[in-house]
C-alpha cells in the first residue's frame, strides 16, 4: 500500500532522539509531534546516577504518568512512528501518558517505535509496550542512535510504506 501518511512523535530531553524524529520527517515527509513533559525535566532530574532523581522515581513507580503539555494528536496519518530515548531499559512515564491520552486514536494505527539509548537494547521496552497495551499495533522498531541518514533510509524501507 502505497502513499501512507506517517506522524512521527518523539520524546527527547539530550536531542539524540529528536535528530533522528527530524531525519525520519524529512525522509517520509511527515509532520512532527513533540511530546513534552508539563514540568520540565531538568538535568539532574534525569542523572541516573542519582539514585532519588526524578527520573528514577518515575520509573519505579508502575502508576506514574507525567502530564503532557499537549496531547492533541492530529488524526491524518496510517503510521505513527514513536521515538523516545531509553530510560532504564523503559520508555519514559511521558510515553505512556502520551499513548494513554491518546488511545482511542491510535488503536486504529500502526506504530513503529524507535528509541536511542548508548547502551540498552530495544527488545524489552518493545515487549512491555506490547504487553501494557495490547489493543495498539505494534510493529518492531529499531534503535537508531549510531544511524547516519542512509541507514535511517534503509531503515524506513523495512516496516509498510
Amino acid at each position: 500500500m502505497m502513499n501512507k501518511k506517517y506522524l512521527i512523535a518523539y520524546f527527547s530531553k539530550t536531542q539524540s532522539t529528536e535528530k533522528i524524529a527530524k531525519e525520519l520527517a524529512n525522509i517520509l515527509n511527515a509532520n512532527l509531534f513533540r511530546i513534552k513533559e508539563k514540568v520540565e525535566y531538568k538535568p539532574e532530574d534525569i542523572n541516573w546516577t542519582v539514585e532519588d532523581c526524578r527520573a528514577n522515581r518515575e520509573n519505579n513507580d508502575p502508576d506514574c504518568r507525567p502530564e503532557i503539555q499537549d496531547d492533541k494528536l492530529p488524526d491524518d496519518f496510517d503510521i505513527l512512528l514513536l521515538g523516545f530515548p531509553l530510560w532504564w531499559g523503559e520508555p519514559p512515564k511521558v510515553i505512556r501518558t502520551f499513548l494513554e491520552k491518546n488511545e482511542a486514536l491510535l488503536q486504529s494505527k500502526k506504530i513503529v517505535i524507535f528509541c536511542t539509548s548508548q547502551m540498552t537494547p530495544i527488545y524489552q521496552a518493545q515487549m512491555n509496550l506490547r504487553y501494557g497495551y495490547p489493543k495498539f499495533h505494534f510493529i518492531s522498531g529499531a534503535k537508531l542512535n549510531n544511524y547516519g541518514p542512509e541507514q535511517i533510509k534503509a531503515w524506513t524501507k523495512t516496516f509498510d510504506r
